[in-house]
């Protein structure tokens, strides 16, 4: 299957049988599985990733302005855990799960064009945030981090991941690029062992949308019980976490808003065409990394309160049916 390019709905309702979501899924299919991702390929393209990520926050924004159960004033606002919320009236069939899972495809296939792990990259930042956020300091209180900055030493400009902190590999992009298929993980359903010929980083192993919805569920209670330590539930009703999440996706998308799309936007003599991805240094990935897991917390969070999080991991893994199916 060919797709030459995103689909763009104007309705969050689904008018046809060709969701959004399986659209993305036939763009991935058209990128071999071994990391074929060419910047000269609008739809494989990390700027066009990210912008199909804010077509699907635009969607979900639409969702909760005119969704009765994110406007109503049904929230317990003094509930303690993600269970005492009274957000429990989605069902598997409702819109809301087809639009997250809509905007968690368009977050694993920016990971995949990115060349980042994004199971990775979330639990790198869940690793930071407990820093950032100290339970002693932060509990019942919605500030920001730079708020106990004085406390933990974390600023504006020296948060980082283990992305930034490893030493660089013998040119590690150019070993990605020329050897793509170490990238992929061996498929889980088979019993041989995941082997490469180069050793790449984790961060940098790209997973298949199955590997990453099978962690969903340990991640989302583990970002719920970050939540619950620090009594901020009050504050995390659906139409805050979308507010939150729609300010995520524009610190992501400022990271490359300047970088243009390909290399007649910087140098017309170069003989080889302009590949964003290997002109990314180490820092400019892993500040990507963390915005992309900044998108997925608040996401999946959202998930939870929702009580979504199940039907959700059921979509994601009946798309990944159909794209075998194709």
């Amino acid at each position: 299957m060919r797709v030459e390019a995103l689909s763009i709905r104007s309705s969050v309702a689904p008018t046809s049988s060709a969701s959004p979501t399986s659209v993305m899924m036939a763009t991935a299919a058209s990128a071999n599985d071994h990391g074929d991702y060419s910047s000269s390929n609008n739809n494989n393209n990390p700027r066009s990733c990210i912008l199909q990520v804010g077509v699907c926050t635009g969607r979900l924004c639409e969702l909760a302005n005119t969704h009765p159960a994110f406007i109503s004033n049904l929230t317990d606002r003094t509930a303690t855990t993600a269970k005492d919320s009274a957000f429990h009236t989605f069902t598997s069939t409702d819109h809301l799960v087809t639009t997250i899972a809509d905007l968690f495809v368009s977050l694993w296939l920016t990971s995949r064009v990115l060349k980042l792990n994004l199971i990775v990259a979330i639990q790198n930042k869940l690793k930071l945030n407990e820093k950032k956020y100290p339970v002693e300091h932060c509990k019942g209180k919605a500030g920001k981090y730079t708020q106990y900055s004085h406390l933990t030493g974390i600023t504006k400009t020296n948060q980082v991941t283990e992305v930034a902190k490893e030493d660089d590999d013998e040119d590690n992009n150019k070993s990605i690029s020329s050897t793509p298929s170490t990238l992929t993980h061996q498929d889980p359903s088979q019993n041989t062992s995941s082997t490469t010929t180069n050793t790449i980083p984790e961060w940098r192993t790209v997973l298949t949308l199955s590997q990453v919805t099978m962690e969903i569920p340990r991640l989302a209670n583990t970002i719920a019980s970050f939540a619950e330590d620090r009594l901020w539930t009050r504050y995390h009703t659906p139409r805050n976490l979308v507010m939150a999440l729609l300010g995520e996706v524009g610190e992501l998308s400022e990271l490359l808003q300047f970088k243009g799309d390909g290399h007649e936007d910087y140098n017309s003599q170069q003989q080889q065409p302009f590949d964003l991805v290997l002109s990314l240094e180490r820092k400019e990935l892993d500040k990507l990394s963390q915005e992309l897991a900044d998108v997925s917390i608040y996401l999946l969070r959202l998930a939870t309160v929702c009580n979504v999080v199940s039907p959700l991991c059921e979509a994601l893994d009946g798309m990944t049916t159909e794209r075998k199916e194709d």
